[in-house]
């Protein structure tokens, strides 16, 4: 949805004034500046939804292949990677994992601040 005040483009579909339709565009930007957020400007192969706030990076560069979503202000993000299969969540003051019931990490090896935790039914 633009927002209030941007240019639009409206027609009617088969002259029905009941059947308004409306396309938005960009809506530009002062002084020459570019449109396209600087998440985007990689190339063709980055899409870009973006907010003031926060941004949705799809980058479908050779490569590079990956889905971010971001805190634009605090650098925040979850990142899921497709060249390496892996996810990432990088939380810049706290990463809060909450369940009503339990929660449960399956997985070959755990690392916690560099140090290994070794399996055992002992609890931590």
């Amino acid at each position: 949805m633009p927002p209030f005040g941007a240019d639009v483009v409206i027609w009617f579909l088969g002259a029905d004034r009941d059947a308004l339709t409306y396309a938005s565009g960009p809506w530009g930007r002062p002084n020459g500046q570019s449109e396209v957020p600087p998440e985007g400007q990689a190339g063709p192969d980055v899409r870009v939804m973006s907010t003031p706030t926060f941004a949705i990076v799809l980058d479908e560069r050779p490569g590079l292949k990956a889905l971010r979503l971001v805190n634009r202000l605090t650098g925040d993000r979850v990142e899921l990677d497709a060249v390496t299969n892996s996810i990432t969540v990088q939380a810049t003051t706290e990463l809060k994992l909450q369940a009503v019931g339990n929660i449960t990490i399956q997985a070959l090896a755990i690392t916690l601040n560099g140090r290994p935790v070794a399996a055992s039914p002992e609890p931590i």
